[in-house]
């Protein structure tokens, strides 16, 4: 884990895991999350879990380039070479 927040009465962690295929021997980084809870007998309980492969950037599809055009789509602005206009 790289890190577990206690919040009342539940702890999340969170960290990051290494598949490796048994095909190639290619690994695969996904990060992950954990949300736990005590159950009436008192043992801890998963009740919460993510996984997902890391936001890698990726080539614009107007314009070819790798700027970070997709988290721009969020903050309402221009990115440079036009690949989002204005809001």
């Amino acid at each position: 884990n790289h890190q577990i927040d206690l919040n009342g009465g539940v702890a999340i962690a969170m960290g990051d895991y290494v598949f490796t295929s048994a095909e190639d021997g290619s690994k695969t980084r996904v990060e992950y999350s954990f949300g736990y809870k005590r159950n009436r007998d008192g043992k801890p309980r998963i009740f919460l879990h993510h996984s997902s492969v890391p936001y890698k950037e990726q080539e614009s599809p107007s314009t070819g380039t790798s700027k970070k055009w997709f988290s721009s789509l969020f903050q309402g602005g221009a990115v440079q070479d036009n690949v989002v206009a204005k809001a």
